[in-house]
């Protein structure tokens, strides 16, 4: 345990440093939506790099979901449900997808691993409904958000500015009054990812029975 704690802080120290952490696991997100004030659709990326030695059971589960051959348990077809200008735009309801089958046994919660990282713009994070309640909901931001910071777990950050400038478009669609909801679906149309390092195997939140 003491070995382990050291571990921790050796590595909390390091993230705080202007290096990043080592990428383990990249992955792309193709992105179907209509810009503000258009009415064409466009299909763009955003790369997104994962850090799987600071958060390796909320990266392993994230990366599942992103390249799963499973469909109701993969990224794809997935929306962006909730976009919000100068702040970030949240996807992957995998219990949202109309395929049919009942998510509710396949999705289940998982605990914040740590809040090593801090919510700096371009970064992904996971969505929840309060402590302790990750499932497969994650969002990326377009801005700085320190208040996050302590209360959602940062596990990677988009690859480029090429990235960031899709999310930020994405932000800023036309929305309902609610200012969050787009008029227009935003549907990850195609999710892959490439495995760079090995990470220490924790266990899946994805149920094996549903694999």
């Amino acid at each position: 345990m003491k070995v382990q704690w050291i571990q921790f802080l050796i590595l909390a120290f390091q993230c705080a440093g202007k290096n990043s952490p080592e990428v383990t696991h990249e992955v792309i997100f193709k992105v179907k939506y209509m810009p503000k004030g258009t009415t064409e659709t466009v299909e763009k990326e955003i790369v997104i790099n994962l850090y799987g030695k600071v958060c390796p059971k909320t990266v392993s589960n994230f990366y599942k979901y992103a390249t799963n051959s499973e469909p109701h348990l993969n990224y794809k077809d997935c929306e962006f449900h909730r976009v919000m200008k100068n702040f970030m735009i949240q996807g992957g309801n995998l219990e949202g997808k109309k395929t049919g089958n009942d998510k509710s046994e396949a999705v289940i919660e998982f605990k914040d691993e740590n809040f090593i990282l801090s919510h700096e713009i371009g970064c992904i994070s996971m969505a929840n409904r309060g402590p302790n309640t990750n499932t497969s909901q994650f969002f990326i931001t377009v801005a700085e958000t320190p208040w996050l910071n302590g209360r959602h777990v940062v596990f990677g950050k988009v690859k480029d500015d090429a990235s960031k400038n899709v999310a930020k478009e994405i932000s800023m669609v036309d929305k309902f009054k609610d200012g969050q909801t787009p008029i227009h679906p935003i549907t990850i149309v195609e999710s892959k990812g490439v495995q760079f390092v090995e990470i220490e195997q924790e266990e899946s939140e994805i149920r094996k029975d549903e694999l």
